[in-house]
């Protein structure tokens, strides 16, 4: 729970001990008459406000390990994909949805007598005879 409410509760506690010396310089060292309407009002204006702005970096925070772990999650998704694709002696290719090819196997190299570098960013159907398109 702590880990949770942590931003809410640090900005809390910093705020409460602000407040208090706060009031204590202008009331007590000051001498400045005391409202105590105004000074509740004020205190818990502000205490209000703090909480809600601390509540955004709980809420951050939490979006952020969330956004860790689905990284680690994509990562290992990817590292399994490719060994799959790359241990196939059948041709794997991906295209975007313009028809340009975004990911290839090894044994795409060996199909068609392109290299990688050749044939990433071009159209798929630019390695098929017009033919047969």
């Amino acid at each position: 729970m702590f880990k949770k409410y942590k931003g809410r509760i640090i900005s809390t506690s910093v705020y409460l001990i602000s407040v208090s010396v706060w009031s204590l310089i202008t009331y007590g060292y000051f001498k400045h008459d005391f409202n105590l309407w105004l000074n509740v009002t004020y205190t818990i204006l502000i205490g209000l406000v703090v909480w809600w702005q601390a509540s955004f970096y709980d809420r951050s925070k939490a979006l952020v390990e969330q956004l860790h772990e689905t990284e680690e999650q994509y990562l290992q998704l990817l590292n399994t994909y490719t060994f799959i694709t790359e241990q196939l002696a059948s041709t794997v290719f991906f295209c975007d949805k313009e028809g340009k090819l975004v990911l290839l196997n090894p044994a795409w190299e060996q199909l068609t007598g392109y290299s990688f570098e050749e044939s990433l960013g071009k159209n798929f159907l630019d390695f098929i005879h017009p033919n047969d398109r």
